[in-house]
This record gives structure tokens, C-alpha cells and sequence, in this order.
């Protein structure tokens, strides 16, 4: 069973430090003068000593003259080209930071898109600008050319192009990292496909009365996600003071939030932690209560997979490893230390 923010689509850690010793050995004593070279007089020869037959010497190895050929390795493999990702004359930066705009090195500007260079280390990309069209709306008030009317989310850039195929749920992340574009009404989050929104609208036009998540800042143009409903899980909107706003999974599987009583702030991230018997658990708000296998249950940061709405600290990424009983969280992530 897939879990999604409402019908659209998805929000879904030793050094070993290795203390080499090296010590410089002295062989030669100190204070000691080195011992003379003596001369040694070789013995004459015995007469009466008759030549000792030596054993004859093994019979040496001897290459066959016929060698058996190799064995049929198949035909050789056809190297892929590299996929052409457009211009990399842009500022360095780390693709796995994906929309994150608020880290000092390796995030690009707001409007941009991180696109990793072929063949190179996953933490080498260049930022690339895209088109500043607006998401969720249709040409040409969205921005984009008859002939490129689709206005796709890539990153922490908008850029006109065609339409995808892509359906709400869809993976639309390719091997490269690289966001798909999804069908006319979707957007990519870096993860699925799911429904856009205006954040400025009265009425968000979310599935199942969602929230609607403000991706401007991001993307230097308006442009909203429509998130879970009820309140949200990353700061606590919608929910009363001294209520923390939970994930939690309904009984078809969809992802919202709800409203638990929390006592104090909450622990902090990677503190222990334990749920709650009114429901959630004693996280600070925006952490969740993970147990990782064989280990006592820790808080973790929260995140979305696309760093738009919660953007990881520093250069850490966010990495779906929510793991339930009916599959992996989508859209939605925690914190981790980028290797």
C-alpha cells in the first residue's frame, strides 16, 4: 500500500579513527666501533677427497606448447554515453541538497537547480538557472510558450517544457537524480509526483482540505505543495499551544497530522525518546521518534525529500527512511550526514 499527503501524491547514521603508531627503530648500538673486516685464508684442497656426487637438479618447469584459451567472457559491454544535463558553467554545488537554498556552501540561489555532473562523485554538480515560471498554473499565465506549456519543478528552479507521464504516487526522480516532469495538474517533490498550489490563494485546492506549503522563498517565484491536512508536522501549524503536530498514518494508509499534548519542548534531536500514551511521541516539534534496528528509539529531524519546506541543517540530506508496516514514507524524510 503507497502513503501519500491525500490523493495527489506523497510526502513519503564510526568514524574509525585509526591511531597508527609509527616508532623509528635504531639496529645499530650507540658507542660501539664497528668490528674490523678479517682476512680468512681458504683451506688447500684435500686430495684424498673425492668429488661428492651432487643430486641431480629438478627437472625445471616447462611451459606447454599449447595453452588453453581463455575462457568466454561474453561480449564486451557497451559503455552508456553520459546523458546530456544541459550548461555546467554554473557555481559548484551538491545535487543531494536537492531545493535547499538556506545552506552557506554547495546550495544554489533561489530559482536554480543543482544538476550533477556525469561521471563525477554524487557531490559534485553546478547550478543551473531555470525559466522563473509559475507551478500549478496553465499557459501561458503560468509563464511558458505554447510550444513548452508544462511549467515543471526541478530543484529549487521552474522551467518550461512538455508535459510528462507521471501520475500522482509516481516516482519522478531518474538514476541522475534528476526530477521528471508528471502529467499536466503535478508537480515533482523530489520524490513522487503530487499536486501544486497557490500559497496566496484563500483556498488551497488541496486534496482532502490539505495544507498548502509556500515554496517561494525556494524558488524566487510564487508557488505552493499541497502538504497534509489538519497541521504540519515540520513547525506546528495548526495546532494549539503545548500540542505538537504528529505524522501519523490513517487506516487507508495516507499520511496527516494530529494534534498531541507534549509536555515542555520535547527532547532534542538524537536524544531517546518514547511515544506517547495520548498518541505521538515526546519529540520536540519537527523531530520524530525513530528506532533503528537493534537500537533504543531516538528523536530525528524531519525533512521533505525536496529541502523546500524543512530544509536539513548545514549540508546534512534528506533521506526517506520512515520505514512502516505498508512500505516507506514518501515526500517525507529525516535528517541525515550526507558520506
Amino acid at each position: 500500500m503507497r502513503r501519500v499527503w491525500g490523493q495527489s501524491g506523497r510526502w513519503m547514521a564510526a568514524l574509525v579513527i585509526a591511531a597508527g603508531c609509527m616508532a623509528a627503530c635504531d639496529d645499530e648500538p650507540d658507542g660501539e666501533a664497528p668490528v674490523p673486516d678479517v682476512a680468512v685464508d681458504a683451506a688447500p684442497p684435500d686430495p684424498d677427497m673425492a668429488p661428492v656426487d651432487m643430486a641431480p637438479e629438478r627437472d625445471r618447469y616447462v611451459e606447454p606448447d599449447v595453452m588453453r584459451p581463455p575462457p568466454d567472457m561474453g561480449p564486451e559491454v557497451d559503455m552508456a554515453p553520459l546523458p546530456d544535463v544541459g550548461p555546467l558553467d554554473g557555481a559548484p554545488c551538491d545535487p543531494r541538497l536537492r531545493g535547499n537554498t538556506t545552506c552557506d556552501d554547495y546550495c544554489c540561489e533561489p530559482g536554480e537547480f543543482c544538476v550533477r555532473v556525469p561521471g563525477a562523485r554524487v557531490s559534485d554538480g553546478r547550478c543551473q538557472a531555470g525559466d522563473g515560471c509559475t507551478i500549478g498554473q496553465p499557459a501561458p499565465d503560468n509563464g511558458c510558450p505554447e510550444e513548452r506549456p508544462y511549467c515543471h519543478l526541478k530543484g529549487a528552479s521552474t522551467k518550461c517544457t512538455q508535459p510528462g507521464a507521471l501520475e500522482a504516487g509516481d516516482d519522478c526522480v531518474d538514476d541522475y537524480g534528476i526530477p521528471q516532469p508528471c502529467v499536466e495538474g503535478l508537480v515533482c517533490n523530489n520524490s513522487v509526483c503530487q499536486a501544486p498550489c497557490d500559497p496566496a490563494a484563500d483556498e488551497a485546492g488541496c486534496p482532502e482540505d490539505g495544507l498548502c506549503f509556500d515554496l517561494s522563498e525556494s524558488l524566487g517565484v510564487p508557488g505552493g505543495l499541497c502538504g497534509p491536512r489538519v497541521c504540519n508536522w515540520f513547525d506546528g501549524t495548526g495546532c494549539d499551544p503545548g500540542r505538537k503536530c504528529s505524522l501519523v498514518i490513517r487506516n487507508d494508509g495516507v499520511l496527516v497530522g494530529t494534534c498531541n499534548q507534549i509536555d515542555g519542548q520535547g527532547n532534542s534531536d538524537g536524544a531517546l525518546c518514547e511515544p506517547q500514551d495520548g498518541g505521538g511521541d515526546n519529540c520536540q516539534q519537527g523531530l520524530y521518534c525513530t528506532r533503528p534496528r537493534g537500537r533504543p528509539a531516538i528523536c530525528r529531524t524531519l525533512c521533505d525529500t525536496g529541502q523546500y519546506v524543512a530544509p536539513c541543517p548545514g549540508i546534512q540530506a534528506c533521506e526517506e527512511r520512515l520505514q512502516f508496516t505498508s512500505g516507506v514514507a514518501r515526500g517525507v524524510g529525516i535528517c541525515v550526514t550526507n558520506q
